[in-house]
């Protein structure tokens, strides 16, 4: 795989798990967004499967399939099927490990012969704050294991991305190592990504591993900290060349990104892919990628379809996104909006883990909470059962 590949996998992941999520532009949030690319949280609203499908003659088709066991929001493993013979087939399983909260290792096993076996493992090192400073990719066979690939970040001192390095070994030879360095410039409003690569287009490393320009990402958010356009560019003949632009539209349960390619002299007239991701309750439901192969009309290419398990607190929210209100005597009121909720606990707490709702009261179909006028953050949690939701919300002034 490539290193241009690499990247537009990290830039994927901003694009699939973190589309609303930019809202800093900064280095520790960029490289969590690569934590979030080997365990995606879905914005802690995880779905249960994960269908991937292909058109074919007029009809989708199944690919791949993987199957999420969650608890309280969090995916606590993943097996990844592949579709054979009109039946869905054990491939991988994914396996974390969590220390405070987060994710520190991932264990991906094959399937043979009725048996899972390590293949391989993300590892993740965190600072004491949890953010991500580096990344490793182990690989495992039989009794051998190497690191076969490295992400570390350079950070000044107020936490700003300065570089990251990445270092893949070679199979034959792990004495020769192929390496990436990524430089940043962060704007309010842009990321700007550089590549630079010590090997030539045929992938060879070069004489004394010399550094040349490989390629140039330009990620852009509008005033609501969302992605609305990613330029790609190459290198070539001495100067960054556009590639590919891809440009993002809102609207209440959907975006559509569409990509445009470089005609050599200006951006082509009609697009040449566009993907449409579809929400629901803020839940990913499906995307869809369309490509225009004879230019002009758009076709269906592939689709990624999401299901999500039923649980007990789907059909409570809370009033105008965890917005919360105060009474007359200046108290906080946090109010969740339900189905039979005399039946859900409601608990709230301060950054510390002290309990502070006080004065809970239920109605047909309310569960209020009063809470002290001089809470700043708060935790909350809403259980019924084996089942919680909850987060972290700021009470209005």
């Amino acid at each position: 795989m490539s290193f241009r590949r690499l990247i537009l996998l990290l830039v994927a992941s901003i694009l699939v798990f973190s589309l609303s999520n930019l809202s800093a532009l900064d280095g520790y949030n960029l490289m969590n967004m690569q934590g979030e690319q080997m365990w995606p949280t879905f914005d802690g609203k995880p779905p249960a499967t994960e269908v991937k499908q292909g058109w074919e003659e007029g009809a989708w088709v199944n690919e791949a399939k993987t199957v999420f066991t969650n608890e309280a929001g969090v995916i606590k493993e993943k097996i990844v099927f592949g579709y054979q013979a009109d039946a869905w087939v054990q491939q991988q399983k994914h396996v974390p490990t969590f220390v405070e909260g987060k994710v520190t290792e991932v264990v991906i096993s094959s399937f043979s012969a009725d048996t899972w076996t390590p293949a391989m493992a993300y590892q993740l090192t965190r600072d004491a704050s949890g953010n991500l400073t580096a990344t490793k990719m182990v690989v495992m066979y039989g009794d051998i294991t190497m690191d076969f690939m490295t992400t570390v970040g350079t950070f000044a001192t107020d936490g700003t991305l300065e570089k990251s390095t990445t270092t893949v070994a070679d199979f034959q030879d792990p004495a020769k190592k192929k390496i990436q360095e990524t430089t940043y410039t962060f704007t309010s409003t842009t990321i700007t990504m550089v590549m630079t690569k010590n090997t030539d287009d045929n992938g060879d490393i070069l004489p004394n591993s010399e550094m040349v320009n490989e390629s140039k990402i330009v990620l852009t958010v509008d005033d609501q900290d969302r992605l609305i356009e990613n330029l790609n560019q190459t290198w070539k003949d001495g100067a960054w060349v556009n590639d590919t632009k891809e440009t993002s539209v809102y609207t209440t349960d959907k975006t559509v990104a569409t990509t445009v390619d470089w005609t050599g002299s200006a951006w082509g007239t009609e697009p040449s892919s566009r993907m449409t991701s579809t929400y629901q309750n803020g839940k990913l439901m499906e995307m869809v990628r369309e490509s225009t192969p004879n230019g002009g009309t758009f076709g269906n290419s592939d689709r990624t379809v999401y299901t999500y398990g039923t649980s007990s607190l789907q059909n409570f929210t809370f009033g105008s996104g965890l917005v919360t209100s105060r009474t007359l005597d200046g108290s906080v009121v946090l109010t969740v909006q339900g189905t039979n909720p005399g039946t859900v606990s409601l608990q709230v707490s301060d950054m510390a883990g002290r309990s502070i709702s006080v004065n809970e009261t239920r109605y047909t179909d309310l569960y209020q909470a009063n809470i002290p006028s001089s809470a700043t953050l708060l935790v909350y949690r809403l259980r019924h059962g084996s089942d919680m939701q909850g987060g972290i919300i700021r009470p209005v002034r």
